[in-house]
């Protein structure tokens, strides 16, 4: 097995950003976000998504039963519940700006973040 339980995730709150298979779509086939989010929940964190592409995971995809089957909306107060803000599809439509003054932490696989001016003590880059 890839993943495997890890103390240091148990509970962790963890909000994936995009789970679209790319961005400004709501192609979830082959999305290798799921494959992300799955090794994140056998690791022991809480996962949820925020995707305004694909506001409900449809049956097909019910075999990723370790994350919530709808789309959480992005308010402030939403946003500051989570530990980790995790980037893995880069669509047009997130506000960047807000998510950045709302979230404690933002992993940017995408490198979206960058393109706001000095906003470079929150974000870890990262790449898959």
């Amino acid at each position: 097995m890839l993943f495997k339980k890890d103390s240091s995730f148990e509970g962790l709150k963890v909000l994936v950003l995009g789970v679209a298979y790319k961005k400004n779509t709501d192609d979830i086939r082959e999305s290798i976000a799921l494959r992300i989010i799955e090794g994140l929940f056998i690791s022991g964190a809480k996962i949820s998504y925020s995707d305004p592409y694909i506001p409900r995971i449809k049956k097909i995809f019910r075999q990723y039963r370790f994350f919530g089957p709808n789309s959480v909306a992005l308010t402030s107060e939403n946003l500051r519940k989570y530990n980790h803000v995790v980037l893995l599809t880069d669509h047009d439509a997130f506000d960047y700006q807000f998510i950045y003054n709302n979230s404690k932490t933002i992993i940017d696989t995408k490198g979206a973040f960058g393109k706001i001016k000095d906003v470079y003590e929150k974000i870890i880059a990262a790449s898959i």
